[in-house]
């Protein structure tokens, strides 16, 4: 889960999919500010998890923000309109 920059060692498709899904979990149940502690007291290593951890909550924490307020914004202009309809020869789509 370390790696220096001399390593050269490659991971398998296994290894990198568990790591990652490791590390999404981790950002789900720490803090960001936790995240960045622990990323500051490494030295030599790089700590793959916890910058994919940080990465993800980052990433999400950000669009959480958009979302909201491009919800924000819609609601202002008078919320969504159904501006016209077509029947389509599937019944899923005309639900949609």
């Amino acid at each position: 889960k370390y790696a220096t920059k001399k390593e050269g060692r490659r991971w398998t498709y296994r290894e990198a999919k568990s790591m990652i899904a490791e590390s999404i979990q981790f950002s789900q149940t720490v803090s960001t500010h936790e995240i960045e502690r622990r990323l500051k007291e490494e030295t030599d290593m790089h700590p793959f998890d916890l910058t994919i951890a940080l990465a993800y909550s980052l990433v999400l924490r950000d669009c959480e923000l958009h979302c909201f307020h491009e919800g924000v914004e819609v609601k202002n202009l008078g919320g969504l309109h159904v501006i016209g309809t077509s029947l389509h020869e599937s019944r899923r789509i005309d639900n949609q």
